[in-house]
């Protein structure tokens, strides 16, 4: 039995799936989204390095391995409402309210004959190659208001950071200790308590009602995630790879808020993915 198992793993082991076979999955999946997109009026639009990739280069940037798209909460939560209900064989919804061990606060579209492998945290079960929804939520115009927040929600990401990583990444040993306390209080909460409380932070302003808006997942600094409502209201067409895909009519000012000079690619040494995955077929 155990020889039978150890072929097994070795076999799997020799089904890697290289970057550019993990682009063209992702292109799938992406769509599949489109197309529901478009069967149900729902507006979504290219976001991040994806909207970068879209504009620069016509399709991915290429030392990028991922794809993200954003919608409204509004058109989020309807597209997550419609692909939860719709059953496919290649391709399925993953969140925090599908499986218990998924600790994002946005969801993932996912297919379903691959698996994916997080270096730096926990083991997510039954994962696969991916492409990321997140959602725009409105932001308070008071900058009191607006720095409260961000503070809140950029805490509570931290938390989720923590309570699933595998180790602690801290050569500082004052910080460690810090890091070490927070993770025994992220524990103590639990994934299902911090994503609750996180939503509740994130949606209490609808970016349809407010002049400034923010993606539910910020990895930058606080000036560069932060957009004019109004460019999230009007998309228009432009090409990606095989597919036609969403931006906003204002890309210009919406990549150069978060990366200034976007047309401009950075210096070869940091021509690379800052992601650490390994993805197989099942």
């Amino acid at each position: 039995m155990k020889g039978i198992k150890k072929a097994m793993k070795e076999k799997i082991k020799t089904k890697k799936i290289t970057s550019q076979e993990m682009m063209q999955i992702q292109i799938k999946i992406l769509e599949y989204i489109i197309d529901i997109c478009d069967k149900n009026n729902i507006e979504y639009f290219m976001i991040g390095g994806s909207l970068i990739g879209t504009i620069r280069h016509n399709g991915f940037i290429p030392w990028d391995d991922d794809i993200d798209i954003a919608l409204l909460r509004e058109d989020y939560n309807r597209l997550l409402n419609i692909l939860s209900k719709t059953q496919n064989t290649q391709y399925k919804v993953i969140d925090k309210t599908t499986q218990k061990d998924y600790f994002y606060p946005f969801f993932k579209v996912m297919d379903k004959t691959t698996i994916l492998k997080e270096k730096k945290f926990k083991e997510i079960k039954e994962y696969g190659i991916y492409v990321d929804v997140f959602a725009i939520d409105g932001l308070p115009k008071e900058e009191k208001l607006l720095n409260k927040r961000y503070k809140k929600q950029k805490n509570l990401q931290r938390l989720i950071f923590l309570n699933n990583a595998k180790k602690i990444e801290e050569k500082n040993p004052i910080k460690k200790i810090g890091k070490q306390l927070l993770v025994i209080y992220s524990h103590i909460i639990g994934n299902k308590r911090i994503l609750e409380q996180y939503d509740k932070v994130c949606t209490k302003y609808s970016a349809k009602k407010t002049e400034y808006a923010i993606s539910n997942w910020p990895i930058y600094k606080k000036e560069k995630e932060i957009h004019k409502s109004k460019n999230f209201y009007k998309m228009k067409k432009h090409k990606f790879e095989s597919l036609d895909v969403k931006v906003p009519v204002n890309y210009d000012e919406v990549l150069k808020t978060t990366f200034n000079d976007y047309m401009t690619p950075p210096p070869e040494e940091e021509r690379k993915s800052h992601h650490e995955i390994e993805v197989y077929y099942k």
